[in-house]
C-alpha cells in the first residue's frame, strides 16, 4: 500500500478488517425502518465527528435497536470502544457478544443516571444523548457524567427540534434547555437541522416545517 494511505487511518483500517465492516454494513441494513431508528444521516454524522475528533472511547446513553450504535463501533474498530446503556434488554444481545463485535463495544443494562458509578476508572471522549428526552433528565446526565468525561470531551444530542408542534412560537423545551449550557459557560456547541423525515411528513403533513425535524446538537466541553 502507498505509504501516504497507511497515514489514512480509516481507509487502512476498513482494508485491514474488511470482513468486520461488511458485518457490520449488512447488520445495519438489516435494521433500517424509518420509524424506529435515527436516520441514516444523523448516524453517519455521529461517526463522522467520532472519526474527525479521533474519539476513541464512546459513549451511548439510550441504544434501542443499535442502528446508531452500529455506526459508532465501525467509526472505532478496533482502536477505541462503544458502551451503551440502556434500560431495555439489548437488541439482538447475540449479534454484539460475538468476539469481534464484542472487543469494541460493551453493553450496560440500567437507568441514568443511577448507573454512573459503574463507569468509575473510565474516560470519554463522546457522549450520544438518546435517553429521556426531558431537560430534568438530561441535567443529571450530563453533569452526572463530569467525573468521567474531559475538557474537550463531546457531548450530542439528538432530538433537539426547534418547534414541538407546527403552532408553537417559541423554542422547545429541550432546546432551550441545551442552549442554556452554552450560556451557563459549560460548553460551545451548535445544534444542526436534520433531513427531512417520513415520520414527521404523515404526522404533520408532506409539506410540514422542517423546524419540527429532530435536529442534532453537538456541544465541546469547555471546563
Amino acid at each position: 500500500m502507498n505509504e501516504n494511505l497507511k497515514l489514512i487511518t480509516s481507509y487502512s483500517r476498513h482494508q485491514e478488517f474488511a470482513d468486520v465492516f461488511a458485518k457490520i454494513q449488512a447488520k445495519i441494513e438489516s435494521l433500517f425502518d424509518w420509524r424506529w431508528i435515527s436516520y441514516p444521516e444523523e448516524a453517519e454524522l455521529i461517526a463522522a465527528v467520532i472519526r474527525n475528533a479521533e474519539a476513541r472511547q464512546v459513549l451511548e446513553l439510550g441504544m434501542f435497536t443499535g442502528f446508531s450504535t452500529l455506526h459508532m463501533i465501525r467509526a472505532v474498530y478496533p482502536v477505541g470502544k462503544v458502551v451503551s446503556v440502556d434500560a431495555r434488554i439489548c437488541h439482538d444481545v447475540e449479534w454484539f457478544q460475538q468476539p469481534d463485535i464484542a472487543r469494541c463495544f460493551e453493553f450496560i443494562n440500567g437507568h441514568t443516571p443511577e448507573i454512573f458509578p459503574s463507569l468509575a476508572g473510565r474516560m470519554f471522549d463522546l457522549v450520544f444523548i438518546d435517553s429521556d428526552h426531558s431537560p430534568e433528565h438530561c441535567e443529571k446526565e450530563v453533569f452526572g457524567l463530569w467525573p468521567y468525561t474531559h475538557k474537550g470531551s463531546i457531548f450530542m444530542f439528538h432530538d433537539l427540534p426547534r418547534i414541538q408542534h407546527p403552532a408553537a412560537t417559541e423554542d422547545c423545551v429541550l432546546r432551550k434547555w441545551a442552549n442554556s449550557l452554552v450560556t451557563r459557560g459549560h460548553f460551545t456547541g451548535v445544534i444542526l437541522p436534520s433531513v427531512y423525515r417520513v415520520d414527521c411528513a404523515r404526522e404533520f403533513g408532506e409539506n410540514y416545517n422542517r423546524d419540527l425535524n429532530p435536529h442534532m446538537g453537538i456541544f465541546i466541553r469547555k471546563n
